[in-house]
């Protein structure tokens, strides 16, 4: 069982976990995630990202999507480092 922020998730119900960095895409106030590896491809290259928050998002075997936001990249490596306890 993996205990996180409040919530406890099954490990064998977890089908996708990963964080990302939530940008606007630029059009209206539309939103998504996008890896943090792009956003650091981007930000070398001298390109503007408007990040919104970071997140870490789980995806259970239910199709349900839970997820936690972090307003630095800081404190998502913090909550990463402590998910990496579970595994």
């Amino acid at each position: 069982m993996i205990k996180f922020e409040g919530k406890e998730f099954k490990k064998d119900d977890i089908i996708r976990l990963y964080p990302a960095a939530v940008i606007k895409t630029g059009y209206g106030d539309e939103i998504t995630p996008i890896s943090l590896e792009w956003v650091d491809e981007q930000l070398q290259e001298g390109k503007s990202v408007q990040i919104v928050h970071y997140a870490i998002f789980f995806h259970t075997k239910d199709g349900q999507i839970s997820s936690f936001e972090y307003q630095n990249r800081d404190s998502l490596q913090e909550a990463l480092d402590l998910l990496s306890n579970y595994f």
